[in-house]
């Protein structure tokens, strides 16, 4: 006897949320690895039947047999991409589970080599050959088996039901004369088939020879884009024991655990560890001289006492601190070496008459100009222990060095900033050693986000407590903030660094008018590397050109620059100047510098309406 056939209703909820919930993962997951070595535009399958048996363990095997056209372009065979694991409405705990295996393929015209990937929840099924490449019309058959397709008691029909996107509709190439015929171990109670982009319009099916088969289609053509779904119901209870595949989902909800106990622990450590964090910030806070106004020092500075120092209001200060050199103002403001600290004192050591600096180029081209440096006569009294190694790694070679050398500022850079760090850090200025100081905290901050990130796997992934993994997380990430501040300055250090910041303001601020001169003295070059170091290069060169339109002022000319302007303090040569200087800042970090480099990459897919789907194409 021939079962009736009935339309199943395609608004009942069941049906229509497993309908979507393709879509819903890929909305979820984005798009997933199905590549294509070449473009399938031409290709088509001319013909597709499927046949479907269901067995009575609740698992289906399936059997493609089509003709693939590889249309005007070569290629070496077709790939599918079939789904193993969906959404479920209102479960967000869990994955519906589709495995796939026992995957096979044949040709008789064709090489039917297979390549599997797995990813993102579906699995790649790649045929052919990547050393031939083949024309025209190949037959291939493709049989896989899905595992936990049946929906027993379906809701809204009480059926056992095989729903299932036997054409998903994540296929980029049209499918012509397509059929699909489903075989049960039960009697049937009732068929439905729909096709379209949202499984929305009914196509027809008929009855097979018994009452366990059912045909669906033919259907002249899928586009690109375009499913297949077919229904075949049985009567409830006709698979006892089959229950859909559920495995744990993993969302980021319930791995954080947001409920009272995860926030009430996750609070905890994260004021313990706040509360150590900032105690320990405390200990490495700025120290001021008691009783001085910040900028001060006492007479003996070794014996006056201390307190933590607050940031206010900065007198301007007209020179710098006394005797401190700018790359040493430098890493006390930021507490790190910057290359800027070399350029600044190779200028400084220009202007004390330690060496030469000569532009080789045209006025014009500031970008393309040359630069050489070239030692002088003078002896090296009173110099620095890092402006030493700066001379003597610099002219180790012979008195001329030419900065378009590739790299040829890279050691003696090095090695004068590792000096001049030392230096500063064994001054007294800071409460600790910096690099230790910078280390423990390093450490620190790199050891708690470890342990948060191990945390958040072990009890999010067990207990569902996440939460205290990313408490201890963002405890390591405020560390690293605040190892940025690390070590404090002692109180000298903030009187230098307050008399400093009051310099850079007067740098900064000051007119024409309020250059303070020195008779003899060469204001303009003593004070030109403490602007460069705090970005203001243009502006110092600026008020002396307009000092130089003044008969009252004698400026002295800098005897340390050779370059193509040769009246830099003439309006037009100040901007002349101060881009050249800031040529040679760039030129001195370019030869200072290694070069690098790096790369990147991706890939994707899709699928469709009920139970199953995927898709293909050709490759």
């Amino acid at each position: 006897m021939t079962s009736p056939a009935f339309p199943l209703p395609r608004s009942r909820s069941w049906l229509r949320l497993m309908m979507i919930m393709i879509v819903g993962l890929t909305l979820l997951l984005g798009s997933t690895a199905v590549a294509r070595a070449d473009d399938s535009d031409d290709d088509s399958i001319d013909r597709m039947a499927v046949d479907a048996t269901l067995q009575p363990d609740g698992s289906l095997d399936v059997v493609l047999d089509f003709d693939f056209n590889f249309g005007d372009d070569s290629g070496h065979g077709p790939y599918l991409t079939v789904p193993e694991r969906m959404e479920i409405p209102d479960d967000s705990e869990h994955w519906r589970s589709l495995p796939v295996s026992e995957i096979t393929a044949s040709s008789d015209t064709a090489p039917a080599l297979i390549e599997t990937e797995r990813e993102r929840g579906a699995v790649l099924i790649r045929i052919g050959d990547e050393d031939v490449e083949l024309e025209g019309v190949h037959r291939y058959r493709v049989g896989y088996t899905i595992a936990g397709v049946l929906n027993p008691d379906a809701p809204g029909s009480g059926l056992d039901e095989l729903s299932w996107n036997a054409i998903g509709t994540g296929w980029e190439i049209p499918l012509r004369e397509v059929t699909v015929t489903t075989r049960t171990p039960v009697d049937l109670a009732g068929h439905a088939c729909w096709i379209g982009e949202d499984y929305d319009q009914p196509c027809a099916f008929s009855p097979g020879p018994d009452d366990r088969s059912a045909t669906y289609g033919p259907i002249a053509e899928l586009e690109p884009g375009d499913g297949m779904q077919v229904v075949a119901a049985m009567p409830a209870g006709s698979f006892p024991g089959v229950q859909p595949i559920l495995t744990e989902r993993y969302t980021f909800g319930r791995v954080v655990g947001l409920n009272p106990v995860s926030a009430g622990l996750a609070a905890l450590v994260a004021a313990a560890g706040a509360a150590i964090a900032v105690a320990l910030r405390r200990r490495e806070a700025d120290l001021t001289f008691t009783d001085l106004t910040p900028g001060q020092r006492p007479q003996d500075p070794g014996t006056a006492s201390t307190t933590p120092y607050r940031k206010g209001p900065i007198a301007v200060q007209f020179t710098p601190p006394n005797d401190v050199r700018p790359a040493e103002l430098d890493v006390l403001a930021s507490k790190q070496t910057r290359q800027t600290a070399v350029s600044a004192t190779l200028v400084d050591l220009a202007a004390r008459g330690h060496l030469l600096i000569e532009q080789v180029g045209t006025e014009s081209k500031q970008d393309s100009a040359g630069w050489l440096l070239r030692a002088t006569d003078k002896q090296p009294a009173g110099l620095r222990g890092y402006e030493r190694v700066l001379l003597d790694s610099l002219f180790a070679d012979g008195p001329t060095v030419d900065l378009s050398t590739a790299g040829g500022l890279q050691k003696p850079s090095e090695r004068t900033l590792a000096k001049l760090f030392d230096e500063v850090a064994s001054s007294g200025w800071f409460r600790s050693d910096p690099r230790r100081s910078r280390a423990v905290w390093g450490l620190s901050a790199t050891g708690l986000i470890v342990l948060g990130v191990a945390l958040f796997l072990a009890l999010g992934f067990t207990l569902g407590i996440g939460l205290v993994g990313v408490a201890v997380l963002a405890l390591g990430v405020v560390v690293a903030v605040l190892a940025s501040g690390v070590p404090g300055r002692s109180a000298t250090g903030t009187a230098l660094n307050v008399q400093a910041a009051g310099f850079r303001t007067y740098l900064r601020t000051a007119e024409a008018d309020q250059i303070r001169f020195e008779e003899g003295v060469d204001i303009f070059s003593r004070y030109l590397p403490y602007a460069m170091i705090w970005g203001l290069t243009d502006r110092w060169t600026r008020v002396f050109a307009e000092l130089a339109q003044r008969d009252d002022v004698d400026l002295v000319v800098p005897a340390w620059y050779v370059g193509a302007s040769p009246w830099i303090f003439d309006p037009d040569g100040a901007a002349s100047f101060a881009a050249s200087l800031d040529g040679f800042s760039t030129a001195a970090t370019s030869a200072m510098t290694a070069p690098s480099s790096g790369s990147g990459g991706g890939s994707g897919f899709s699928g469709g309406g009920g139970v199953g789907g995927g898709g293909g194409g050709g490759w």
